[in-house]
């Protein structure tokens, strides 16, 4: 799977590897992921919930989407990575 970070401002090295490892573990739930698209958006209002993180999986079964808002891009990477898991998971019980 290949992981595009797209953010106006210069990702550190830390944030990186959290959300190619979250992104990452959603292999186990649909092996046929070609790419994460990721979009980190910052708000104006300081402190409350102002990152905005959106994703946009392609696998060979059509795409995903998910976005969330948080305080910190930790927690944004956490929500949007149950929110595609609990996605992937319905369109494989679909299948089946």
């Amino acid at each position: 799977m290949r992981i595009n970070i797209q953010a106006p401002w210069e990702i550190n090295p830390y944030l990186d590897k959290v959300i190619n490892e979250k992104l990452e573990k959603l292999w186990t739930f649909n092996q046929n992921i070609i790419r994460a698209d990721v979009f980190l958006k910052k708000g104006s209002n300081v402190g409350e919930e102002d990152k905005q993180m959106e994703v946009r999986l392609r696998t060979g079964q059509g795409e995903f989407f998910a976005q969330a808002n948080a305080d910190n891009f930790e927690k944004a990477v956490t929500m949007v990575a149950n929110k595609l898991r609990t996605q992937l998971i319905k369109k494989k019980e679909l299948t089946q």
